[in-house]
């Protein structure tokens, strides 16, 4: 009897721990108070101030949740590093990052959270930049 209170007493605390880990969502600013949207890849800059372009990223960015962390300013050890500054009509700016690791696409956000996103949304974000 005490085997099986002390088992599921370790099970409840583990099942404490697994639903108690951080859940981070990534913060894209309200479409109404951003002004441009700026993607940097290394030489390249794109600066967009369409608001239908403007939409379709912060839509494609917006409700993603994580439990990854962050803990750099910016990702290092990648490839087809992509910096999107979001400018706010009051003069903030705010940024992520896009890039691809072991073939794999993803949103970081400094200091917040580590994001997994599909090829397709990765290529609907960088078409802008050609």
């Amino acid at each position: 009897m005490k085997a099986t209170a002390i088992i599921m007493l370790i099970i409840g605390i583990l099942y404490g721990m697994y639903i108690s880990r951080t859940t981070y969502q990534i913060e894209v600013p309200q479409l109404k108070k951003i002004k441009s949207i700026v993607l940097i890849q290394k030489k390249t800059i794109q600066e967009l101030t369409n608001q239908d372009a403007i939409a379709d990223i912060a839509t494609l960015l917006k409700g993603k949740k994580t439990q990854q962390e962050s803990i750099n300013n910016t990702p290092f050890n990648v490839s087809q590093k992509i910096r999107l500054e979001f400018h706010s009509k009051y003069g903030d700016i705010t940024f992520i990052y896009l890039y691809k690791k072991d073939n794999q696409y993803y949103i970081e956000e400094p200091y917040n959270g580590i994001y997994q996103m599909s090829e397709n949304e990765y290529n609907s974000i960088t078409r802008y930049l050609r």
